[in-house]
């Protein structure tokens, strides 16, 4: 079996808090697990703290390391005397019963992955569970924006060698920087998702915008820098700043791509067809409604020219969602931060409406463009052809559309559709045939 080093950093740690975070690691199933306590040389009250909750526990050790060190340099620095797999647990923060056991399950089903990761719940004040999230499957343009995987996560001990440990440069989010250059080096097959709640978060940890229950605690956690470097070493020059909780990635070029613009306001598939078939042009913008976030067009362009993409949408918001910011869009609440903040940034989807629509000219001809048989779902039957032939399809959230809400599908249109995709999933997790 192989073996998971749990590190946990310890500092002035609540005695309650402490002590159910050790009892959950304890009552694990699995005993192919080592605790790793790791405490401060300044810091003798969290020694003595750690020492005697180590006490009589052969699984569990305590490490002195320097004033101020980052946790993840911790781990460079003890890499040797660790096991197999790496993971970190806050020191407030609890595994649930049978996690190290779902994990080991994870691992042997996916023997190529080097970091596995799970979905996770959020603990309130009392120690009551006040959110459940679902991260989804591994998305290449998510992780460029985002470092999502969180907790808990699973690093393999042979990919941290081999990438030198966690990079010094990279501060603000180390992890980050680990999983882009895995993502370099072996693309997405190198992760591995568990689709199950593992792990309890406390609030403490969390930074809150808002007293709403449904707006998601978690804010976006990326390294600006990691990202950066990533696209150097790609050989791509990008344009990377923070906007808005999220980052803005662009591809700057001499000569920006020629557009051939469609208004889709009452109009067929057929008619779209045709007008799109007369396009010289590198791309074709279908768009009905109001853009109302600045600089809309080219952050639409600037994320159709990341490799791989081919089709890139907006957010649409209607006058309802406006009034009642808690109102879905797009079967996504759009000012709530979505599936562990999903919606918020830079994402990969299976489905987008033809309301703000930017696609590769050709790609579109290729296949088809709109299918007639669908009048009202055709953008979501397109991108559904287009996503299962490998071309990328993403979500900006720095897009936004406002529109008046279309009139709802027949029922004979929804039962096409889902003959057509009825065996249908959605890799990225956000998205369900309607």
């Amino acid at each position: 079996m192989q073996t998971v080093s749990i590190l946990v950093r310890v500092q002035s740690p609540n005695p309650m808090l402490f002590e159910r975070m050790l009892a959950s690691v304890l009552a694990q199933t699995s005993h192919d697990w080592e605790l790793v306590l790791v405490v401060s040389n300044h810091s003798p009250g969290d020694f003595a703290i750690a020492q005697r909750l180590a006490e009589g526990q052969p699984t569990v050790r305590v490490e002195v390391r320097p004033e101020g060190e980052l946790l993840a340099w911790s781990c460079n620095a003890l890499l040797d005397t660790l096991g197999d797999w790496v993971a970190f647990l806050g020191q407030h923060d609890q595994l649930i019963p049978g996690a190290l056991e779902a994990m080991a399950t994870a691992i042997a089903n996916n023997p190529g992955a080097r970091v596995i990761y799970s979905d996770q719940e959020a603990l309130g004040t009392w120690g009551q569970i006040s959110l459940q999230t679902a991260k989804g499957p591994p998305d290449p343009i998510r992780l460029k924006s985002e470092e999502y995987l969180q907790d808990l996560a699973l690093i393999q001990k042979s990919l941290l060698i081999t990438a030198g440990g966690f990079d010094r440069l990279a501060s603000d989010c180390p992890t980050h920087d680990i999983y882009l250059r895995l993502l370099e080096a072996e693309g997405i097959s190198g992760f591995a998702y568990t689709p199950a709640r593992l792990y309890r978060r406390h609030r403490n940890r969390m930074t809150e915008r808002s007293d709403d229950p449904r707006i998601s605690p978690y804010l976006p956690r990326y390294d600006l820098d990691a990202v950066r470097r990533h696209f150097e070493r790609l050989g791509i020059f990008a344009r990377i700043k923070q906007l808005n909780g999220t980052l803005d990635i662009r591809i700057p070029v001499e000569v920006p791509p020629s557009l051939t613009f469609i208004d889709t306001a009452g109009k067929t598939p057929e008619a779209l067809n045709q007008e799109a078939s007369l396009a010289d042009t590198q791309l074709i913008l279908f768009l009905r409604g109001e853009p109302i976030s600045k600089d809309w067009l080219k952050h639409l362009i600037g994320a159709s020219l990341l490799p791989g993409v081919t089709a890139v949408g907006g957010m649409t918001i209607t006058p309802t969602h406006l009034a009642d910011p808690g109102a879905l869009l797009d079967g996504s609440p759009w000012n709530i931060r979505g599936n562990f903040n999903q919606i918020t940034v830079l994402h990969s989807v299976s489905m987008l409406s033809p309301t703000c629509l930017l696609v590769d000219t050709r790609k579109f001809l290729e296949v088809g463009g709109f299918d007639p048989e669908f009048p009202t779902l055709y953008g979501m039957d397109l991108t559904l052809r287009l996503s299962r032939g490998g071309h990328g399809c993403v979500r900006s959230p720095l897009v936004q559309i406002k529109v008046k809400p279309n009139a709802a599908p027949e029922p004979e249109e929804l039962a096409k559709l889902r003959a057509a995709w009825g065996g249908w999933e959605d890799p990225y997790g956000l998205h369900q045939l309607p």
